[in-house]
């Protein structure tokens, strides 16, 4: 063998090497981190939360552990939204505006209330319906509250890519993945790498394994300026074809009264929440739902004050206005007799059942 070869082989050699090493050492640095999102095998919800993370029970919601069979005498309410029914800004769960919502009715009524937590951050108003179909109904609930965000009628924070295999090989190595998610968004991705890459290769818009990011309302050069920012984009041009059903406004309108109608056939009453604006009022009241907006909520307050500035619609509010959400909306529940007399028809037909059970034979 010549001398040159043996240089080759060995320096072929020491990058296979160095790269093993540094692997090694990217897993023992990056592995236990655990993605807040899994990849759902639900191609209507495309992503779900990860019960393995901190916070969320074996059903995939920001609950704690829960029993369906235990639930037959609670007042039950189902949130279905995007991160702000999460509460982001929140970081324990009891802080959340469902938890506190759980908290003050309980206080009101005196009476058991066990409030579920279906929110996912980057949801939209195609994914809460799913959630509504595939999850939240199983529980039979008594209320439901859906939250609106202007997001609703965007794709979602992250999508399946196109091309699975490129996904799991890049995921696959903690090294490559981690080293290009920090280039990629990075303030210097951002800028100079992350638009080109969305625009030419969106399969390497890696964020976990089974799910890349999508282009942002900026990106994409959104001309409604409170879709601006980092909004995911709402134009067809930078969504796959096998998503445009989950994006724009005359998808929104559909699903707000499917959402509806699912509700009144199974006799369930509703409350829209969220940045419900006047004009978009009449959309929920006509599917069925009450309506009892944030705007409502801080009518005369600065939101500012709770943590979210209307100027970025990119803010979360903070625990002191998550619990004011929570709050105001026991309140606007215990007020509504016909939001609030579920419970004593629940908890009599629970007796009577258990009553027909204990029979003699």
């Amino acid at each position: 063998m010549h001398k040159s070869s043996k240089i080759f082989l060995y320096i072929i050699l020491l990058v296979i090497t160095s790269l093993v090493i540094s692997e090694i050492i990217a897993r023992i640095l990056y592995d236990k981190e655990i993605p807040l999102y899994i990849s759902s095998n639900n191609t209507h919800l495309i992503y779900e939360l990860n019960p393995s993370y901190p916070e969320i029970n074996s059903f995939g919601m920001r609950n704690d552990e829960l029993s369906v069979a235990t639930l037959h005498n609670d007042f039950v309410i189902a949130v279905i939204g995007d991160s702000h029914a999460y509460s982001l800004a929140s970081a324990r769960r009891k802080n959340s505006f469902p938890a506190r919502l759980e908290y003050y009715l309980a206080q009101i009524t005196g009476k058991p209330v066990t409030v579920l937590n279906f929110g996912v951050p980057g949801y939209d108003m195609h994914q809460e319906l799913e959630v509504l179909r595939a999850k939240a109904l199983k529980f039979k609930p008594d209320l439901v509250i859906l939250q609106y965000c202007i997001n609703d009628e965007h794709i979602s924070n992250y999508i399946q890519p196109k091309h699975r295999w490129l996904n799991r090989v890049l995921s696959g190595s903690v090294l490559i993945s981690n080293a290009w998610k920090t280039i990629l968004y990075s303030d210097f991705g951002r800028k100079y790498v992350y638009d080109y890459v969305a625009k030419h290769f969106p399969n390497l818009l890696v964020y976990a394994p089974g799910l890349v990011g999508t282009v942002s309302a900026r990106q994409s050069g959104e001309k409604d300026p409170a879709h601006r920012g980092y909004h995911p984009t709402r134009s067809k041009a930078y969504v796959p074809v096998r998503y445009h059903d989950f994006i724009g406004r005359e998808h929104l309108e559909r699903d707000v009264k499917i959402f509806g109608k699912i509700l009144k056939d199974a006799g369930i009453p509703a409350i829209a929440t969220g940045f419900i604006e006047d004009k978009d009022r009449q959309l929920y009241e006509a599917a069925g739902l009450k309506v009892y907006s944030f705007f409502q909520i801080f009518e005369r307050l600065d939101m500012r004050d709770y943590g979210y500035n209307p100027k970025n619609t990119s803010d979360h509010f903070s625990d002191n206005g998550s619990s004011f959400i929570g709050k105001a909306l026991a309140n606007f529940i215990h007020a509504d007799s016909t939001l609030t007399n579920i419970p004593v028809a629940k908890v009599e037909r629970a007796h009577a059942a258990e009553q027909e059970t204990n029979q003699p034979e």
